[in-house]
């Protein structure tokens, strides 16, 4: 039986021209956080689209700390939707 890969992502960024939001939690026990970002750093690096990476420091997989949205994260969302429609 085959293993499971892990997904490599690469060439799909390298493609994504549309502005990114990338948002993870630090206590995400599914995602790599440090290759993720290093990652989209580096994609981002060969691409025309706009950024930005957020990571919040008590939020699980879910973007959760406890049973809520962890803080700042609902706030992130709209100023980032809010900085597009400024830079249209």
């Amino acid at each position: 039986m085959p293993q499971p890969r892990e997904p490599e992502p690469g060439a799909d960024l390298d493609q994504l021209t549309t502005p990114t939001l990338a948002i993870f939690g630090a206590n995400d026990p599914l995602v790599p956080l440090q290759a993720n970002i290093a990652r989209l750093r580096e994609t981002a690096d060969r691409t025309p689209r706009p950024q930005q990476i957020a990571v919040f420091p008590d939020a699980d997989h879910r973007l959760q700390s406890g049973t809520s949205f962890a803080p700042g994260n609902l706030t992130c969302l709209s100023t980032w939707r809010r900085e597009l429609r400024i830079r249209s």
